[in-house]
């Protein structure tokens, strides 16, 4: 037993004794102390809640000002569906916008945008108990509702903004620098999109340099996610008849939305272990050093 100790006390005193695995295992342990992965199945849920509102509403503002131009309008939506590996094609196929126009259109859109709340509710929460802002430092009702709209929006805009650059990249055929620039500017999008919604739910005062490695985290994981989470699923629902088909393409969701919000949750991190220097950590219950 305390030859085991001793490897142990040697392994823990030699992964904090390298700024790589020091800082890894610190942000590791920091999401295990804030309970992340409830964090992200509660985002999961949440987002998986407001999905088909959110296609929905972008369905239909998409129909209503592209309505002369078929061909951009079916990109678009298509730009949106796809960002969903394998499911994008059902969810297409599935999710069409409202029929009618005028006030009931108008009252659609409140209510299903008001739906989005939770989402955002969440991510500010998250965002705010991973900083460790006290709860008397946090929005009031109103300021909180306004901080969440924003990040609504500006998460709209970024994810569909992206989408349609992504998809534009993956139809540039052999033109290799045009796929390329696509491709980074579908990136900055996210980048851009996180790093603004970081800043408006956190309920105190940082600067790009303290958050943008998080944005960083974002982007590159969701695009290695985006195209592995391709192959994973396709190999996984291929051989599946329509009955276990079906409840597959909805575990699939689930499991993709998880996966997607472990990122943003780890991401977060990432910027507060960095620089509220909480790192390195001891595994071995000793004070961290």
């Amino acid at each position: 037993m305390d030859r085991l100790n001793r490897r142990l006390r040697w392994l823990d005193r030699t992964q904090r004794s390298y700024r790589f695995t020091a800082f890894g295992f610190a942000v590791v342990k920091k999401y295990s102390d804030d309970q992340g992965g409830y964090h992200a199945a509660l985002l999961t849920y949440y987002g998986f809640l407001s999905l088909f509102p959110t296609l929905l509403i972008t369905t239909t503002g998409v129909q209503w000002l592209l309505h002369a131009d078929s061909h951009l309008r079916q990109r678009v939506i298509s730009s949106a569906t796809n960002f969903f590996p394998i499911i994008g094609q059902q969810l297409q196929q599935n999710v069409h916008g409202f029929s009618k126009t005028g006030l009931p259109l108008l009252v659609g859109f409140l209510v299903l945008f008001y739906g989005l709340r939770g989402v955002a509710d969440v991510f500010r929460h998250i965002v705010n108990n991973v900083w460790r802002v006290p709860a008397e430092d946090r929005s009031g009702f109103f300021p909180a509702l306004g901080r969440s709209f924003s990040i609504i929006a500006i998460a709209g805009v970024g994810f569909l903004a992206s989408a349609i650059a992504a998809s534009y990249a993956g139809s540039a055929g052999h033109d290799i620098f045009l796929r390329v620039a696509l491709i980074i500017v579908s990136s900055l999008f996210v980048f851009g999109a996180f790093l603004l919604a970081v800043k408006i739910a956190l309920n105190k005062a940082v600067r790009i340099r303290q958050i943008w490695l998080g944005a960083a985290t974002v982007t590159v994981g969701s695009f290695i996610l985006q195209n592995l989470g391709r192959l994973y699923l396709a190999h996984a629902l291929k051989n599946f008849n329509d009955l276990y088909g079906t409840f597959a393409v909805v575990l699939g969701l689930f499991f993709w939305l998880y996966l997607i919000a472990q990122i943003i949750v780890y991401a977060v991190e990432v910027d507060s272990v960095r620089w509220l220097r909480l790192w390195p950590r001891s595994f071995m219950g000793d004070k961290d050093a």
